[in-house]
């Protein structure tokens, strides 16, 4: 086989260039500043997105529809739970679930009690990441008084990919 030919000093190709076979770039030889915005087809492109809920107030009993996937593919990555005014310092209890067309998806419940600070973020185990077009994704609180008071103040983040319809 004879050896391939070989340009050791940079080359600038004007107009249309054409390869027959395979190309190997170096990692880190083409960055994001040198792609066009409109060179790349958007059904190639995955899309990170966040969703976010918030409850003003003391935390109460709701299910909220946070988003329906719109990508024929996707992935949950994140579910994140905080209270962001006032913890409960009694033995009160608010769980939050995550739920896919209705079911939970996670290993067990987001429980915020009194153990928890101002901002200190929960974190929820996501058992089903997987997802497709159409399914529904909810947030589920339940608020429960043992004796004292609720929370006040709640957000939760859900973190998905999508991949285009």
């Amino acid at each position: 086989m004879p050896s391939p030919d070989r340009i050791a000093n940079d080359v600038h190709f004007v107009g249309a260039t054409t390869f027959l076979g395979s190309v190997a770039m170096p990692d880190g030889s083409i960055t994001s500043d040198m792609i066009s915005s409109n060179l790349i087809d958007a059904t190639k492109l995955r899309r990170r997105l966040s969703h976010k809920y918030f409850q003003d107030g003391t935390i109460a009993d709701s299910k909220e529809t946070i988003h329906i996937v719109y990508g024929n593919t996707g992935t949950l990555i994140g579910f994140q739970v905080a209270v962001t005014e006032v913890v409960t310092t009694s033995n009160s209890i608010v769980d939050v679930d995550l739920l896919v067309n209705g079911s939970s998806v996670l290993s067990a419940v987001v429980q915020i009690t009194n153990s928890h600070s101002v901002y200190e973020v929960v974190l929820g185990t996501i058992t089903t990441t997987a997802l497709v077009q159409g399914d529904v994704i909810e947030i589920d609180i339940d608020a429960t008084v043992y004796s004292g008071t609720l929370p006040v103040g709640l957000v939760v983040i859900t973190t998905q990919d999508e991949d285009p319809a």
